[in-house]
């Protein structure tokens, strides 16, 4: 889901159970009003600011002591969210059954979908190697029947030599 940041609000923890350093991320959004989202920090969040607008996955969690239920959240890379949402619209717009993405369940057998299997590629065949008979001028003026350009003597002056 892609939501806009109001706040960010980045801490660095120990987790009481093993240890470990992290970081706690918790944002408001536009989206969701007032309502905090906590999450952890990482390479894709650390510069997140007010105004940015990032992928995210929310994920509600009751709440052990009555009260409002809370908003968990996991980053999502710009590109898959992006792409996840994309490909579910392109699905259900051809009738297409859904697929889950690698990572997540695993992706469905081509042959159980009915979609074509990938062929390997083929390389492209060498062209076939034709020798030249000795003796014969390569240059490409004696190829189209004009005469060889004349190479200058290292004697002789050069037109940028001339004192005029």
């Amino acid at each position: 889901m892609k939501v806009t940041l109001t706040l960010a609000n980045a801490q660095e923890k120990i987790s009481q159970r093993t240890g470990k350093p992290y970081t706690a991320l918790s944002i408001k959004t536009v989206e969701f009003g007032e309502r905090w989202l906590n999450g952890f920090g990482g390479k894709i969040s650390m510069n997140w600011a007010p105004g940015m607008q990032v992928y995210i996955r929310v994920v509600e969690k009751p709440n052990p002591n009555g009260g409002a239920n809370y908003l968990n959240f996991d980053v999502v890379e710009p590109d898959m969210g992006f792409m996840e949402e994309r490909m579910k619209r392109i699905e259900d717009a051809m009738g297409l059954p859904a697929m889950t993405p690698p990572g997540r369940g695993g992706i469905a057998p081509a042959a159980a979908t009915g979609y074509a299997q990938p062929q390997a590629p083929q390389a492209p065949a060498a062209p076939a190697y034709q020798p030249q008979p000795q003796g014969m001028p390569t240059h490409p003026a004696f190829l189209q029947g004009q005469p060889a350009p004349q190479m200058m003597a290292p004697d002789e002056p050069v037109l940028d030599d001339l004192p005029f």
